[in-house]
């Protein structure tokens, strides 16, 4: 056994003294650029590199194309990846086309600065309300947008021609219209999807907040909350609904929302802003007429002025490459760059945004002609603002995927509790607010001493105990919050 080793490191050395096969002994290094991206964007990008809309350096097919995993809110697949990456070790993949929002679990070790590039600002072009999400140091930008889906309030001028602030101001207007005379066809006041409920509960409960650091245990947080369980499904005056009640919301509604609003079943709508290129597509084939709409933002859960909207930003990042990257590796890299340069250029961003309807993230492309004169002056104001400062202002949901998790799961519980404490089910079927709701209304479990349930009538017992339990709920998701991010606990 031993003179087998003796040989074959005796050839392994000669091997390498006279330079033969001296590649075989190098780790293996890719020459094609290498691209993962989601699906449906990967086929625009093939329509944009054979647009002739600029000279590109790349064909379609000199790109090896990596399908994105269908993440479904899994967002922490890909900052492991580049987190486990060696110094000596070359990337998986060149470039990555990201929602931004899951940049702030990244380190700027993993990623190449995309300040410059040939000499170019990369970043200057773009919108600031983009930008705020991807300088991970506070100094350098670690990605380039390059288009936003944001996530506004739809209404109907002909019935809304002032578009409502508040959130209860939304629900003030949806109690008036029975009076004023309603089209037959509408059945909701407001149409929204659960999954828009999910990841777009975050602008109604930062205006509650300071600068839009959220508390789920905060008594605003608590009160708003308990207020939207209540009104959750509630028929209003006249025979609709405030919004499909929650027990059926995914089954009724479901991703397509914006065809039944287009088709006048709804007054309002919470839905991403490209969604009415969908609408105008749906009423073409069907060549029904278009309904008057406007987009605004979301409206404030308080009495504040200060309104978020959600705007869901997508780019590109590329990783930073090895220590002591091979030739071959730091020609690749270079490649990315020019790639990178070239498919957010101002040609290939106005490209995108007149084939999509998406809002561009570069201030020097124009908004698409449907949503010019369609956006409410106060989301142009916010996207052309050099500051997020404004009356209106963008955020994205937190980037910590467990941490989203427990508030999603805190929100779909808290929408179910009064429809299910309406149920005659065991306990043990029940949510955790559910079942807070019912130990409040048999045993008082959960009460203050400042609250007196005796005192009050059976309607409003059941409010505050609906309260009790959405508090409750709210505690048990930011105490599993605190734990995740190492905070005591009082």
């Amino acid at each position: 056994m031993n003179l087998i080793r003796s040989m074959m490191l005796y050839l392994l050395v000669g091997l390498h003294l006279f330079g033969c096969q001296d590649d075989a002994l190098e780790r293996p290094s890719r020459t094609r650029l290498r691209v993962v991206i989601p699906a449906t964007y990967k086929e625009e990008i093939r329509v944009l590199l054979q647009s002739g809309v600029r000279d590109f350096s790349f064909e379609f097919d000199d790109i090896d194309w990596v399908n994105m995993p269908f993440y479904k809110g899994r967002d922490a697949v890909f900052a492991p990846s580049l987190a486990s990456r060696l110094e000596d070790t070359d990337p998986d993949a060149d470039v990555f086309f990201i929602d931004l929002y899951r940049l702030g679990d990244f380190r700027p070790s993993w990623l190449t600065p995309l300040d410059s590039h040939d000499g170019k600002n990369l970043s200057k072009p773009f919108r600031e309300a983009f930008l705020e999400a991807v300088r991970l140091d506070k100094k350098h930008v670690y990605a380039i947008p390059w288009s936003a889906k944001g996530n506004f309030l739809f209404y109907r001028k002909d019935l809304v021609p002032t578009p409502p602030t508040t959130w209860a101001g939304l629900k003030e207007a949806c109690e008036g219209l029975p009076a004023k005379g309603v089209p037959r066809t509408i059945r909701f006041c407001l149409l929204v999807t659960w999954e828009s409920l999910h990841n777009d509960l975050y602008p109604l409960l930062w205006s509650l907040t300071e600068k839009g650091r959220l508390s789920l245990s905060s008594p605003p947080v608590n009160d708003f909350l308990t207020e939207l369980a209540t009104d959750f499904g509630q028929e209003i005056v006249g025979g609709f609904r405030f919004t499909p009640p929650a027990s059926h919301l995914q089954k009724e509604v479901g991703r397509q929302i914006h065809d039944r609003y287009g088709g006048g079943e709804a007054v309002f709508m919470i839905n991403w802003n490209n969604r009415y290129r969908y609408m105008l597509k749906e009423l073409a084939k069907k060549k029904a007429p278009i309904p008057s709409i406007g987009i605004a933002p979301i409206p404030s859960a308080g009495s504040k002025t200060t309104r978020w909207s959600n705007i869901g930003t997508w780019g590109w990042i590329v990783p930073r490459p090895a220590e002591n990257a091979s030739d071959k590796s730091l020609r690749r890299h270079r490649k990315a760059m020019r790639f990178l340069s070239e498919v957010s250029s101002q040609e290939s961003v106005a490209f995108l945004s007149k084939e999509s309807g998406m809002i561009p993230a570069r201030r020097d492309v124009a908004l698409p002609d449907d949503l010019k004169g369609l956006l409410a002056p106060a989301i142009v104001e916010a996207l052309e603002a050099k500051k997020g400062t404004g009356p209106v202002r963008f955020g994205d949901r937190g980037s910590d995927t467990f941490v989203h998790e427990y508030v999603k799961g805190a929100l779909q519980d808290i929408l179910m509790c009064r429809v299910r404490s309406n149920h005659s089910i065991g306990s043990g079927l029940l949510g955790h607010c559910a079942r807070y709701y019912e130990e409040c209304i048999t045993d008082k479990i959960g009460v203050t001493e400042s609250e007196s349930l005796n005192a009050v009538s059976e309607e409003e017992v059941a409010h505050q105990c609906l309260q009790v339990a959405v508090r409750r709920r709210l505690q048990l998701a930011q105490s599993r919050i605190d734990i995740l991010q190492g905070k005591e606990r009082p």
